[in-house]
């Protein structure tokens, strides 16, 4: 036999022996050698199967299978490394309700066959897992996957440490767990301080300004406490207490703002928790009277401009009777206005307005002036109508016609005459269908509205919304509407 060769089918098998020729009877055991380099799928499947296929020019193929046991015992086993760590929210050394624990897992193939499906949970309840299953070969260390959170809570902090077990698992190993104890230091008992008075009062520094005044007393009295919290303009304060245990917090404030409330969000001294359990709020009123200003008058009076637009002009009086203040408000129609009193107390506000729209409302909303608040208990709104009369226009008829398109379409025509007869006015509005429609007159008045209707439907209904023409208002008694028959 001549050219006799020996492959491998299987990949991964490196030959050796180059081809030879074998007399009758001839063997050889020494030309064609072959290796293979284990992998962690054939520790996994305990095994490695392949065959060689061996041929020469003149003879047809044979194969050989090998099924070759391996040795090394399988061994599925799974570690698992907790760690928890305490997030010091507000950074006084003190855990605190609401703040979290954040939890670490190592999870680590300890054997020498691949584990699927690794996951990790944990025992104790409120702990939040993350983290979805995991394939580790032999060896492979994963310590990012699997994450936990915990909100701390006050049973925790009065047992001073928080404590949970957690176990890895996986469909090959059996699991394991690790406990963690994570500390949670706790403030010291004993010695707290708290706002035992506040007292407040107010003073006039001009017409403009009065100052809001509260002298804050801490129990025990002890100097040096910070006391700090806002008022409720959005101001911060904070102020020392003396030998007395007391400090004062000060504000200036617009003589528009009656009143101001104050409140202590912390009294903080070294050695000392602050006890929120005492009195933390006061409203200050400013005791100084303020004069007011109201609306006393509101004239309105109406102008034509053109056929197009009117305009509506409003006489405005405050009281007292002063220069400079500001009034301002708005139109019905969504336009706001301002204007500034003269020396007689009174101003003017106007709007030009399209002649469709037959009247408009003003309502005023402050009168602004310095060391004067606004009294709303004036004149605020009135209405202003348009004295000039506004042509106007309607639908003097509705002629109806119908014709066949088709087997399966008919066409409803409507012939549109207007009063009166002039042209460009738009007519719009909708078929009984929903179908939308309009249409600008001619010379004579005139338009037509037109619709293809499916044979299926006998009739159908127009009904005119509405006749726009600039300088006239449409009138809706005319004809509206009308039914057409199918031909």
């Amino acid at each position: 036999l001549h050219n006799v060769t020996v492959t491998d089918t299987v990949g991964g098998v490196v030959m050796s022996g180059s081809p030879i020729t074998l007399a009758v009877g001839a063997v050889d055991n020494l030309t064609f050698t072959a290796t293979y380099t284990v992998t962690q799928v054939d520790i996994d499947a305990g095994r490695f199967s392949n065959t060689a296929t061996a041929d020469s020019d003149e003879s047809g193929p044979v194969s050989d299978d090998e099924d070759v046991s391996l040795p090394q015992p399988q061994n599925a086993s799974l570690s698992l490394l907790k760690s928890g760590s305490w997030v010091d929210d507000n950074g006084d050394g003190y855990a605190d309700v609401g703040e979290i624990i954040n939890y670490a897992f190592t999870v680590t193939n300890t054997g020498n066959v691949t584990l699927h499906n690794v996951t990790v949970t944990d025992t104790v309840g409120g702990v939040i897992m993350s983290g979805s299953p995991i394939t580790l070969t032999a060896g492979a260390v994963d310590n990012s996957t699997f994450t936990a959170t915990y909100t701390i809570t006050q049973a925790d902090i009065d047992a001073g440490h928080f404590s949970n077990t957690a176990t890895a698992d996986s469909d090959e190993s059996e699991p394991v767990s690790d406990d963690e104890d994570v500390s949670l230091p706790q403030h010291p008992s004993g010695d707290t301080i708290k706002v035992a008075q506040l007292t407040g009062s107010s003073t006039t520094m001009n017409k403009n300004f009065w100052k809001a005044t509260v002298l804050i007393t801490v129990e025990p009295a002890l100097e040096g406490a910070v006391v700090s919290g806002t008022w409720s303009d959005g101001t911060a304060f904070n102020c020392t207490t003396d030998v007395s245990g007391e400090c004062t917090a000060v504000l200036r404030i617009g003589t528009e703002t009656y009143s101001i409330a104050l409140t202590v969000d912390d009294v903080a001294l070294a050695g000392y928790e602050y006890d929120s359990s005492g009195v933390t709020t006061i409203t200050v009123e400013n005791t100084a009277e303020t004069p007011t200003m109201k609306v006393t008058d509101l004239n309105g009076s109406s102008t034509t401009v053109n056929q197009n637009f009117w305009e509506a002009t409003v006489l405005i009086t405050v009281e007292p009777a002063l220069e400079g203040a500001v009034v301002s408000g708005t139109w019905s129609d969504g336009t706001a206005f301002a204007c500034t009193t003269d020396a007689s107390g009174q101003c003017t506000a106007v709007l030009r307005i399209g002649t469709e729209t037959y009247s408009i409302a003003l309502t005023v909303n402050d009168v602004a002036l310095a060391g004067y608040a606004y009294d709303p208990n004036g004149v605020t709104t009135i209405t202003v109508e348009n004295a000039a009369e506004s042509p106007t226009i309607k639908v003097a008829d509705l002629t109806s016609s119908s014709t066949t398109m088709n087997k399966n379409f008919w066409k409803a025509n409507i012939l549109i005459t207007v009063e009166p007869a002039v042209e460009g006015a738009v007519v719009s509005g909708t078929w009984s269908d929903g179908t939308a429609f309009a249409c600008t007159t001619d010379t004579d008045g005139q338009c037509t509205a037109t619709l293809r209707i499916g044979t299926d439907t006998g009739e159908i209904t127009l009904t005119v919304d509405n006749v726009a023409l600039a300088g006239y208002a449409y009138d809706s008694s005319g004809m509206t509407t009308v039914t057409v028959n199918k031909p």
